[in-house]
């Protein structure tokens, strides 16, 4: 079933009260949960029409789900919504115009009606070492057993027309963490790729990946952008590539009032094999304090179809654009046990009770540069908790930290902040924050 959603807007958040609307996701795959029926709605973009203060989008709509079943089925194939990049400029709730809230309320009504069936089948049941569930949608009988006395998930999927043909499986920990040898195949029994999690490693079947050199040359022409601006010893010590990237098709198109939108079609990633050739990339890499450090900086790159670097002003995803540094600043020379020792002359008071937490981020200068921001290192003190009610639904804590901040490159103590994040959860939905200012 095809849709056409005519201007999108992607902070309609603000709207849920009267629409009952909550968009997860902004990519080539996102998701509409219609919170009246306790139904999501697992989408695909395959084309798009920019404008200034909206988007016209042509999607189809892959699968719907129930509440009940939401935690699995995001694990089994919702999560990949959060993974592909799609942009679209955010108005000020002002701007939006009559026509634009009577499409989203007529698109509510229309999805009620046409797409309302059965929720997926859902088992549970528990071993003397383990808790089981099975789920079976239109697509696919997933399985997942939890052992009680290990940090281990054994988890499987097989196609629900054929249930003897295996999707993927493998081990993974109660985190999710994936470990060791998965491969995925596709209906017909092909294998399609083979990702080694403890190698790092992720090889196609290059007969069911066209481009996929194309990707591979692209990929490389982004490492050694990194290298170059930072370096060799750089990119082996603090950047990891877990074959995040996506490949588009765009072209600019002129409408009826003259005014020129950028179409952009997603055409495939690493593990999906592209449609056609495409002209445009995107990679995301991780940076890490250390290579053992399970806490990361997106960095994104985007390159057209020659391999050029493509600067961009966006600081909500990818982190997009480099810092600029000098020749002895080809690592991070930091740590948790340096920067408290630090803190201390500056206020730190250590105890068995401190709760003390390190983290690299990004600060994003938010300019359409090729140098567009600086690494910074954190050391945040927990000084309050203040729990607080919203209506009779909603509940929250506003933590609040005394925030030590460090020059990652050589160590140097830069200035101490009060800063503040908040967690806020509901009935139907949740969010928490990153660090803010608390003044």
């Amino acid at each position: 079933m095809w849709l056409i959603i005519a201007h999108f807007v992607r902070e309609v958040a603000s709207l849920s009260s009267s629409t009952k609307l909550i968009v997860i996701g902004k990519s080539s795959f996102f998701c509409f949960v219609h919170m009246n029926q306790q139904t999501l709605m697992y989408c695909e973009i395959r084309s798009m029409y920019r404008a200034k203060n909206s988007c016209t989008l042509v999607c189809f709509v892959h699968e719907r789900f129930a509440f009940s079943s939401m935690a699995a089925m995001i694990g089994a194939q919702v999560l990949r919504s959060f993974l592909n990049n799609f942009t679209v400029p955010t108005p000020k709730s002002q701007h939006m115009t009559k026509h634009s809230l009577a499409f989203i309320i007529f698109f509510l009504s229309f999805a009620q009606s046409v797409f309302a069936q059965s929720s997926p089948f859902r088992e549970t049941f528990k071993t003397d070492s383990s808790s089981v569930e099975i789920i079976r949608n239109s697509l696919y009988k997933i399985y997942e057993e939890r052992f009680n006395n290990k940090d281990s998930i054994w988890y499987s999927i097989h196609f629900i027309k054929d249930t003897t043909q295996l999707y993927t499986e493998g081990w993974m920990t109660q985190k999710r963490k994936r470990l060791g040898l998965w491969k995925e195949y596709n209906d017909e029994g092909t294998l399609m790729y083979t990702r080694d999690y403890e190698k790092g490693t992720c090889v196609v079947n290059q007969q069911e990946y066209p481009y996929h050199n194309l990707l591979q040359q692209m990929k490389a022409k982004a490492d050694a952008l990194i290298i170059k601006t930072y370096s060799k010893h750089f990119f082996e010590q603090h950047v990891v590539f877990n074959f995040n990237c996506y490949a588009y098709k765009g072209k600019w198109v002129m409408l009826r009032d003259s005014i020129p939108y950028f179409s952009q079609s997603y055409r495939g990633s690493w593990t999906e094999p592209m449609s056609e050739k495409p002209n445009s990339f995107l990679f995301r890499y991780q940076v890490h304090l250390s290579k053992k450090d399970e806490h990361w900086v997106e960095l994104g790159i985007v390159l057209d179809s020659s391999g050029n670097y493509v600067p961009s002003s966006d600081d909500r995803w990818n982190n997009y654009g480099f810092e600029k540094t000098t020749s002895a600043q080809q690592s991070f020379k930091i740590s948790k046990t340096k920067a408290a020792q630090i803190a201390q002359k500056q206020g730190l008071i250590l105890s068995d009770t401190a709760v003390i937490s390190e983290y690299l981020t990004w600060k994003n200068f938010k300019q359409k540069t090729f140098y567009n921001g600086q690494f910074r290192y954190y050391l945040t003190e927990l000084t309050s908790k203040t729990p607080y009610t919203k209506g009779a639904y909603r509940k929250g804590i506003i933590f609040r930290f005394n925030v030590y901040i460090f020059n990652p490159w050589n160590g140097e103590f830069i200035e101490k902040k009060k800063m503040k994040s908040r967690r806020e959860w509901g009935k139907h939905s949740g969010h928490r924050t990153g660090l803010m200012p608390d003044d």
